[in-house]
């Protein structure tokens, strides 16, 4: 449809909105800097109408401001930032923006390394993820079979920075996966020792030994595991959850998770 599309329209741009979730720590330069980055990124991509969702997460709710192609808005922390791109999402319907494919973004993008944008942010990229009904992100791996919830989630999207068809997003509905369901996984309070899990967790083995060690050993915010961050866990677990849920849930909706270009950036 779309190289139709161009055929009969060849100066008709892609129609591209931008949901920057942002809980400003001043890490890797603060949201602000990574804002004006992204934006520096996607200034360099010609032929795409693109909108940009500034979504603050520290400011539930709020006032909303709208300034040349950026509108701000008030987040929705309680899931971290799958609740603010949630409020986003349906963003773009109260504003009407006119959107066919969607970029998602938070303000860490930049804290593990070079963003992928810097080098592949291109009309080229956007007419991919939509022509090819593609998900397109980095994508981790475990390097072992993880599964939960009757999902084989071995390998994920980076949730920092993908892009996505609008079709996708709504075909999908809710960005959470999981929200309050975390307890079906963990136990509300300490449990003073392994296991931590509860038996009847949708969760492999594998998977649950995995986020252990990543999150207590591996992590670069590793921490002790204890009654005093037995809360921070529950929210990175469910976070983690959350990540690679959302890659199982698009590739189920037929838009598979792939990345793009040759390069490696960490």
């Amino acid at each position: 449809m779309r190289e139709w599309l161009r055929k009969i329209l060849p100066g008709r741009r892609l129609a591209v909105v931008v949901l920057f979730v942002e809980y400003d720590r001043g890490l890797a330069g603060g949201a602000e800097h990574a804002f004006a980055t992204l934006r520096r990124y996607l200034s360099r991509v010609s032929g795409c109408r693109m909108s940009f969702i500034r979504i603050d997460n520290r400011r539930p709710g709020g006032v909303e401001s709208r300034r040349g192609r950026v509108i701000k808005i008030g987040g929705d922390n309680r899931y971290r930032e799958f609740s603010g791109w949630q409020r986003g999402v349906e963003a773009i319907a109260r504003f009407k923006l006119p959107c066919e494919v969607v970029l998602f973004v938070n303000d860490m993008f930049l804290a593990p390394g070079e963003s992928f944008l810097n080098d592949y942010a291109r009309l080229e990229l956007f007419e991919t993820a939509l022509d090819q009904g593609l998900v397109i992100g980095r994508i981790d791996a475990a390097g072992e079979r993880l599964s939960a919830c009757g999902h084989d989630l071995s390998r994920w999207v980076c949730s920092n920075c993908f892009l996505a068809p609008k079709a996708a997003v709504d075909r999908i509905g809710n960005l959470v996966t999981l929200g309050e369901e975390i307890d079906d996984f963990l136990p509300r309070e300490f449990p003073g020792g392994p296991p931590f899990f509860k038996d009847s967790a949708p969760i492999n083995e594998a998977y649950r030994r995995w986020l252990l060690t990543w999150l207590t050993s591996r992590w670069h915010s590793r921490f002790r595991l204890d009654a005093g961050t037995w809360e921070t866990f529950r929210a990175k677990v469910r976070n983690i959850l959350n990540e690679s849920l959302l890659t199982a849930r698009f590739a189920q909706a037929g838009f598979a998770a792939q990345s793009y270009g040759d390069k490696k950036y960490y």
